[in-house]
């Protein structure tokens, strides 16, 4: 099974505002969706990232090339296919995920839990439309059929790199770079299927091994922009899997 191909390019005016997103998706599988798309943004009125169709900013964004110009998404971590009981909650685009003993995943609850991976969408065989749908979550129990399969897609690279917001109690710091974080579940917005999840300041600390990432980086560009002041809570991170199945050596 080989994994999603996903292409961001980035065009700059002179006056150094990005002016447009063009995106493009391949995939070598009947599974996913084959298409392209022109996006405008506007960087100093929509801010970073958004007005594109990555979706809010959550662990949906990967970015191993952040810094610099390059503050977006240059290339996706390949996904990875995993079940979803049939019986299981909702999982949502962006979403941590964990291994359960029957061999399907489940969204993770936060915690210092060895998780699988993130979750980015799902085929399986709608008992509305009485066929194979794709969609960027899994809506939950009674969605498929009964007696067929939901295969999910995640990210389980453990080089992966995540652009994701914190929590608004206070700012993650330059200093907090190389420390462990743990993530909070949030609220999903169920129209877009997008996650709700964030890093969760509160529970930085270097010497807890077994939270789930570790911080990589702040963004801090474009300056002025929402969530690149580092002295304020909210901002942008770049986080990496710590406590991951394919990292660690306990099985799941």
């Amino acid at each position: 099974m080989a994994g999603w191909i996903f292409r961001v390019n980035v065009e700059e005016s002179n006056d150094g505002d990005f002016t447009k997103v063009e995106t493009s998706y391949k995939c070598d599988s009947s599974d996913f969706p084959v298409k392209s798309s022109l996006h405008y943004m506007t960087r100093r009125a929509s801010g970073l990232l958004n007005g594109c169709d990555l979706g809010s900013l959550s662990w949906l964004t990967p970015s191993p090339l952040l810094g610099s110009r390059s503050i977006l998404v240059t290339a996706q971590p390949r996904l990875m296919p995993r079940q979803i009981a049939l019986t299981a909650d909702a999982i949502y685009s962006g979403d941590p995920v964990t291994s359960q003993s029957n061999g399907t995943i489940a969204q993770a609850s936060a915690g210092t839990t060895q998780i699988a991976g993130i979750f980015y969408g799902c085929t399986y065989v709608s008992a509305t439309l009485n066929r194979k749908v794709w969609s960027p979550y899994w809506p939950g129990s009674g969605s498929a059929l009964a007696n067929t399969t939901v295969t999910a897609y995640i990210a389980n690279d453990p080089n992966a790199r995540f652009l994701v917001q914190s929590g608004t109690a206070s700012a993650v710091a330059l200093t907090d770079v190389g420390a462990n974080i743990n993530f909070a579940i949030g609220t999903a917005d169920a129209l877009s299927g997008q996650s709700g999840a964030y890093a969760d300041q509160s529970t930085i600390n270097p010497a807890t091994t077994t939270l789930p990432f570790r911080i990589w980086d702040l963004v801090t560009f474009p300056p002025g922009a929402n969530g690149t002041d580092s002295s304020s809570a909210g901002n942008f991170i770049v986080v990496g899997f710590n406590n991951v199945d394919t990292r660690v050596l306990t099985g799941q």
